[in-house]
């Protein structure tokens, strides 16, 4: 039977609204563009090193007394060597300061206050949308997408690579519950450390890889990240982020996991399970290195710094990443022998170490003698912190030959 003109249009219409009546359109950046991922707030801060690593006068005066009462203990030790009998001065190598300056607090406040404006990616949105995703490829197909999940038209990119050309696009579901998708732009990020890592899981996330060595030489991105050990809940406003299933795709898919170094201690490790944090095993290899942090006199240190590093050199655990609890202290002693064995030059080192600033747990003033840089500096003091750390390594036991299959594993040639 034909149906009448006017009804026929009418039922025309009604399908054409029950389809969609939304609509996605890219506006940032313009196609093709490069991105940089680091905020301007990062930028400041890792371009104003003379102004973070001004000495407070408080500070200064605690570093002029650290320096007298490691010399008194230098000579009391060697007294007591010469005399046969047992040290009764406390070594002072313990002290620690982690508080900034002035400039550096003032920074971090604007941080916490500005650092979530930076989403350079935009879009416009037309009608009533739920669940926006962005999606990141590096194939037009999108094969194997990367996604970043928001609750308004704008993101900051995430987890991309440094250097990589990526397609990107954004998805939501319209009133109507189908799914919409935005027109296809590309842009290439720039090719510069550091390269910052995003999940709800966990904070303080950076890869060691990206830019390049003293040497000029590539370093190998997606084989060996750092971080804080994961939260017992997820820190997020979209529940879609806090799911299992989110967690682990993070480390599966995104990070491509195999390995996991724990540097806390045994009961450390038990009572944050017991508090609710997520295992990763069985479904990625743990293995525990219960490590102090900044003395590298200690025997404790020294003897999980030679196992960690007969493991990277001797065994298939690559994608890995290793944390303790804040990805601070003990992560950042690690960190500090890595970069030296990658051989970056002495201000990226400073630079990985003191970002630690950004993760709000940890204030960092790292030029501090007697603890992480100052034992160092008794294997070289004129030398790159580069050189002073293989020296170190090898004064413990680490062999040169684990120390260049760790390099070569790590730097292109």
């Amino acid at each position: 039977m034909k149906l009448p003109t006017r009804i026929l249009f009418s039922f025309v219409l009604c399908f054409a609204a029950a389809v969609s009546a939304a609509e996605l359109k890219l506006t940032a950046p313009p196609d093709g563009a490069v991105l940089d991922t680091v905020s301007p707030i990062e930028h400041e801060f890792l371009e104003n090193d003379a102004k973070r690593a001004e000495v407070p006068e408080k500070i200064r005066i605690r570093l002029e007394n650290y320096d007298k009462d490691m010399a008194a203990f230098k000579a009391e030790t060697e007294k007591a060597k010469a005399e046969g009998r047992e040290v009764t001065m406390r070594d002072p190598k313990g002290w620690a300061d982690s508080r900034a300056n002035d400039w550096t607090y003032a920074l971090l406040d604007r941080y916490k206050a500005e650092n979530g404006n930076f989403r350079p990616l935009t879009w416009t949105v037309e009608g009533e949308v739920t669940d926006q995703t962005v999606l990141f490829s590096e194939t037009e197909d999108f094969a194997k997408p990367f996604h970043t999940y928001t609750l308004t038209n704008s993101a900051r990119p995430e987890n991309l690579k440094l250097g990589v050309k990526y397609y990107w696009k954004v998805t939501a579901k319209d009133e109507n519950g189908q799914t919409i998708e935005s027109d296809v732009r590309t842009f290439t990020t720039l090719d510069r450390f550091p390269r910052f890592m995003f999940t709800p899981w966990s904070q303080n996330f950076r890869d060691l890889g990206g830019g390049v060595n003293a040497d000029g030489k590539k370093v190998r991105q997606g084989l060996v990240y750092r971080s804080a050990a994961i939260h017992t809940k997820a820190r997020s406003e979209d529940p879609r982020a806090q799911s299992e299933d989110e967690r682990m795709y993070f480390y599966r898919d995104v990070l491509q996991l195999k390995c996991e170094f724990d540097l806390r201690g045994v009961t450390e490790t038990q009572t944050r399970w017991d508090a609710g944090e997520p295992k990763l095993e069985p479904d990625f290899r743990r293995i525990n290195f219960p490590m102090g942090a900044y003395n590298l006199k200690s025997d404790s240190v020294k003897k999980y710094l030679v196992e960690i590093f007969h493991t990277m050199a001797t065994e298939d655990i690559y994608p890995m990443y290793f944390h303790c609890a804040a990805g601070a202290d003990r992560t950042g002693t690690v960190g500090v022998m890595l970069d030296g064995v990658i051989g970056r030059d002495d201000q990226t080192i400073i630079d990985q170490y003191e970002l630690t600033t950004f993760c709000f747990i940890r204030m960092r003033f790292c030029r501090l003698p007697g603890i992480l840089f100052g034992c160092l500096k008794e294997f070289g003091p004129d030398e790159p912190i580069r050189v002073q750390v293989v020296k170190y390594l090898l004064s413990i036991g680490v062999s040169q030959e684990e120390i260049d299959a760790v390099h070569n594993k790590l730097v292109e040639e």
